[in-house]
């Protein structure tokens, strides 16, 4: 059996914690945020941006709220459907095959109180 692809969630994780991020700023984010606990290239992030629009998990959209958003980068969503793909996610129990998720998903559970931490 193929082994599942984290990107997607870890991805889904970075634009849920933003409200939106551009496909520049899930680099960044790689670079100085998790890089301790994950990695993935650029060449990695850009095609799982497209499969995830395209299975309509994220959505793109303009952040007028954002006074320093750059207009010539196309920035990410959540759609309802990719925030439920996350929450079922962050929900799976770990086995010890997946014992390097743990940091992973614990970086995404940020608080008792927050949307994704409710189920535990």
């Amino acid at each position: 059996m193929p082994k599942k692809r984290t990107l997607p969630y870890v991805l889904l994780g970075l634009i849920n914690d933003k409200q939106h991020l551009s496909g520049y700023q899930m680099v960044q984010e790689f670079k100085h945020e998790i890089s301790d606990f994950w990695t993935a290239s650029h060449s990695q992030i850009y095609p799982e941006l497209q499969r995830m629009t395209d299975d309509g998990w994220i959505t793109t959209v303009t952040p007028d709220t954002q006074p320093d958003a750059n207009r010539n980068q196309t920035y990410y969503a959540l759609t309802s459907t990719g925030h439920d793909v996350l929450l079922d996610w962050l929900r799976e129990p770990l086995t010890q095959k997946d014992t390097d998720l743990f940091a992973l998903k614990l970086f995404f559970i940020k608080t008792s109180d927050s949307p994704s931490s409710s189920h535990y």
